[in-house]
């Protein structure tokens, strides 16, 4: 340990020396010949004196002035890890959410469309990186049913399903605080709506006697619902009378989900 301190000493000495020596040639080069102070001599020679005389003092002195450095480095950087940091506050939305339930199915040249549920927010909602997006996870209904979610822009949310929607019931949206924008506060984060009830229509009256049998005469009309229901149920389901008497019934299926 001490020939290492004297090692580094010796170094240190090496290394002012000629530290001094440049520094001398810079400034004769800048100012000219040049001759320092007797008090700047006497510290000069004092100080070259002990480099050479005290090695191990200067070694040591040169490692505790640099373990000192590091280690007030390390503590600095501590203190300031461990010091309050100012909050940064965010405003808080409050977003009103509102449900629009869905339309009636539509058909057209065999084809089904299903009403689309839609969720209008107040606010804008939506986080930047999911508008316009499919919704993976995080928003159900309840009873479920099959479709898909997706953010059509940042204020409004819309389901498509897959499927027909039970007349005359209620929905409830669950919706996860995730899946909003950090500073949004939902007024609801499980809104209701119901779906239209289911309602029946009778059509296209036409009444008929049969030319060579005056006595048989035959009524026909469409009866349309508003939703899909069991055809064999609903033909049960109908009766008819005509001046007090029951008559039979007859049914010409045209279209499971409308007659």
């Amino acid at each position: 340990m001490k020939q290492t301190l004297r090692n580094c000493g010796k170094g240190i000495v090496g290394i002012v020396t000629k530290s001094f020596r440049i520094l001398a040639l810079c400034l004769s080069a800048l100012i000219g010949k040049w001759q320092p102070p007797p008090w700047m001599r006497w510290i000069a020679g004092k100080t070259s004196q002990l480099l050479v005389k005290r090695p191990r003092l200067i070694g040591s002195l040169a490692v505790m002035t640099l373990l000192g450095f590091f280690g007030y480095q390390q503590w600095q950087n501590w203190w300031l890890m461990h010091q309050p940091r100012e909050r940064q506050l965010v405003e808080i939305r409050k977003v009103g959410v509102a449900v629009t339930a869905p339309p009636a199915t539509r058909w057209a040249k065999d084809k089904t469309f299903y009403g689309a549920v839609t969720i209008n927010f107040s606010e804008p909602a939506a986080p930047l990186e999911k508008s316009g997006k499919v919704v993976e996870s995080g928003i159900a209904l309840k009873p479920p049913i099959a479709g898909s979610w997706r953010w059509a822009n940042e204020k409004s949310l819309v389901f498509q399903p897959t499927e027909e929607w039970q007349a005359g019931s209620e929905y409830t949206v669950t919706m996860a605080k995730n899946q909003f924008a950090g500073e949004t506060v939902l007024s609801s984060l499980e809104p209701k709506f119901s779906t239209l009830p289911l309602t029946v229509g009778i059509e296209n009256y036409i009444f008929y006697t049969q030319p060579d049998q005056a006595e048989v005469h035959e009524l026909t009309a469409t009866i349309r619902t508003s939703s899909p229901v069991d055809h064999d149920a609903l033909v049960k389901s109908i009766t008819f009378e005509a001046l007090g008497e029951a008559v039979a019934v007859m049914d010409a299926l045209t279209d499971a989900a409308t007659s």
